[in-house]
C-alpha cells in the first residue's frame, strides 16, 4: 500500500487544476493531517505550486513536476580572442556626448498638476486630476442626462495667508492685484 505522500503526489499529477485540500483528501483517501504534511512536503521539495483563492475552500495545489537541474554551460572556445584597438579619447568623446543627450532629455520642465472643475448644472461642482479623467466624467454626465457640462483648468496661482499676505507660487508678481 502506497504511503499518503505517494497517493496525494499521484492525485495531484493527474488533475489538470489545481485541487483543494478536501478535493485531496477525498481522492486520496487520507485525513486531512496527512494531506496538509503531504502537501507541505511536497511543496518544500518545490514539487507543487500554491494558487491563492478567497472563499471558504482555501488555497489551491497544482503540480509542477520535479525541478530539473539547469543546463551546463558550454565550454569556452579555444579561438583566439580578436584584438580591439581603441583610443581613449573617441571613447571619452563618446561618453561625453552620450551623457549630454541623457541630460537634455531629463531636464525637460516638468508641467504644473492641472486639476480641472466639472460644472453640471443642478450638480455640485467635482475637481478631478488628470485631463482624461475629467474627459470621461464629463462624457459620463452627458450620458446621464446633463444637457450641457463645463470643464475648467485650475492651476495653484499663490497662497493667502493670515495678516493680508499673498505669496506667488513662482516668487513673482504676475501683475494681479
Amino acid at each position: 500500500m502506497k504511503s499518503a505522500l505517494e497517493r496525494v503526489e499521484t492525485i495531484l499529477q493527474e488533475s489538470d487544476t489545481g485541487l483543494t485540500i478536501q478535493k485531496i483528501m477525498i481522492n486520496a483517501d487520507v485525513t486531512e493531517d496527512e494531506a496538509n504534511a503531504s502537501v507541505r512536503a511536497l511543496f518544500n521539495m518545490g514539487q507543487i505550486e500554491v494558487i491563492p483563492t478567497q472563499g471558504r475552500w482555501g488555497n489551491r495545489y497544482a503540480w509542477l513536476g520535479p525541478i530539473s537541474k539547469p543546463a551546463p554551460e558550454p565550454e569556452p572556445s579555444q579561438a583566439p580572442e580578436p584584438e580591439i584597438k581603441y583610443d581613449m579619447l573617441e571613447a571619452l568623446e563618446e561618453i561625453e556626448q552620450e551623457t549630454e543627450k541623457i541630460l537634455q532629455d531629463r531636464v525637460e520642465p516638468e508641467k504644473p498638476e492641472s486639476r480641472y472643475l466639472i460644472v453640471v448644472p443642478k450638480r455640485k461642482p467635482r475637481i478631478i486630476r488628470g485631463g482624461e479623467k475629467a474627459k470621461q466624467a464629463a462624457i459620463s454626465a452627458v450620458r446621464n442626462g446633463a444637457r450641457r457640462v463645463e470643464i475648467y483648468t485650475l492651476y495653484h496661482l499663490g497662497t493667502a495667508t493670515r495678516g493680508a499676505i499673498f505669496n506667488f507660487v513662482d516668487g513673482n508678481d504676475d501683475g494681479i492685484s
